[in-house]
């Protein structure tokens, strides 16, 4: 735990050095992922539930920006919808793709498979496969 201390200490000293540039910039720090420094977190169990989504698939993520914001405040976020946050963040959300991202996470509150209106998230996963399967075929 010394050493997990000691990485956010760091991050946060990074942050402050940002902050202090005049490069406008924004970080997002996400992940699922906990650091198992000799095996002493190995022991530790981190289960996520709530009555809302029951699902234990749960990540974290932080933005830290010198640059105001909008303020996208969702109490739960798929992880789907990061690009698209990151680009309404910047403004520079001119992609079809990335514009019914964010349409469908407004409408959904965050949420994909978890969102009440499935005609809205069935046709969101249609547009996302067929992108896919034309990234695939050029």
């Amino acid at each position: 735990l010394t050493k997990l201390k000691m990485i956010d200490r760091e991050w946060e000293i990074f942050h402050q050095n940002l902050k202090k540039s005049a490069m406008k910039y924004i970080l997002i720090h996400f992940g699922d992922h906990r650091p198992s420094f000799e095996g002493k977190m190995d022991f530790l169990k981190f289960k996520f539930r709530d009555s809302e989504t029951n699902d234990i698939f749960r990540t974290f993520f932080t933005v830290r920006s010198n640059i105001n914001l909008p303020n996208f405040n969702y109490p739960i976020m798929d992880i789907s919808f990061i690009p698209s946050l990151i680009l309404d963040y910047i403004n520079s959300n001119e992609s079809e793709f990335y514009q019914a991202s964010s349409y469908v996470r407004r409408k959904c509150n965050g949420l994909l498979d978890n969102c009440q209106d499935l005609k809205l998230v069935n046709s969101f996963k249609t547009l996302m496969t067929e992108q896919i399967e034309f990234l695939n075929q050029h």
